[in-house]
């Protein structure tokens, strides 16, 4: 009979801790935190063009706060990429097909003023920092895939670096000959600063620890840009030497366009 009694009462007992208890074990597949990278994006951060070299690389991590509230940060990453073309547009006036070369002398012989110009990169790059923090909230539609609505608020900056020298030369005398007239050493960095806000639809998947998830939406984006240019010159003919420093800051200008990505995390 005492057997009896404690067995009942042990049974009521696991009863009553199993109902206490039923989130005290892991579901299958649940995580709480996730680390991943992009595997395709058209984002272009500050422009509504593509104006980067390449796309960087983004890093995003993701925390559960419950069932269906999700938070997310991304990384992109860009540093001194060296970019093709030169950094400043040359106006140099050589002699075309339809110009014979004595009229072309002939030309340089009535200017007077530099009429050629000479440029030697020595650097030109481009850099992109930023970070973009968001939240989506998460609606199950089977044992391993769900659909997400959520909000993303970004922030870009995109560098880009040149240092060049230029050199000036002056008009032709009676022989046909020139001179330098100015050797400039040139450094200019364009900071080009983005800022959006991105409502946004998606798909994730989740297989095992691996979690892939795809999304589409549209981006507001306010940019502006601001030119930083130092100048180190000599004049060849009077051995002057100068230096110039300005900077310009754009007029703030908006831009949205499409925006759509893929990726794929670990969740732990």
């Amino acid at each position: 009979m005492k057997k009896l009694f404690f067995l009942s009462l042990l049974f009521s007992l696991s009863l009553r801790v199993n109902a206490q208890c039923k989130d005290c074990f892991p579901k299958e597949n649940d995580w709480k935190f996730a680390a991943g990278v992009t595997l395709y994006s058209n984002n272009h951060y500050v422009s509504d063009v593509n104006i980067l070299e390449r796309q960087p690389l983004e890093f995003n991590f993701k925390y559960k706060l419950k069932d269906r509230h999700q938070f997310k940060l991304s990384i992109p990453i860009l540093w001194k990429v060296n970019k093709h073309g030169e950094p400043s547009e040359s106006s140099q006036a050589y002699p075309t097909k339809e110009v014979s070369l004595e009229d072309y002398l002939q030309t340089l012989h009535k200017k007077d003023y530099t009429y050629a110009d000479f440029y030697k990169t020595l650097q030109y790059s481009e850099s992109l920092f930023g970070m973009s923090a968001g939240y989506d909230y998460n609606f199950p539609i089977g044992k391993s895939i769900s659909l997400f609505a959520g909000l993303n608020l970004n922030y870009s900056n995109l560098i880009v670096s040149s240092k060049y020298y230029n050199i000036d030369y002056y008009e032709l005398d009676a022989e046909n000959k020139s001179k330098i007239g100015i050797i400039s050493l040139n450094n200019k960095n364009i900071n080009t600063i983005g800022l959006g806000i991105n409502p946004m639809l998606g798909v994730r998947y989740q297989f095992q620890k691996l979690l892939f998830e795809a999304n589409i939406g549209y981006q507001y984006t306010n940019s502006y840009y601001k030119i930083i240019y130092n100048s180190n010159a000599i004049e060849g003919i009077s051995g002057i030497i100068s230096n110039v420093s300005n900077s310009y800051k754009s007029n703030p200008y908006d831009y949205n366009n499409l925006l759509y990505n893929i990726s794929i995390y670990y969740t732990f």
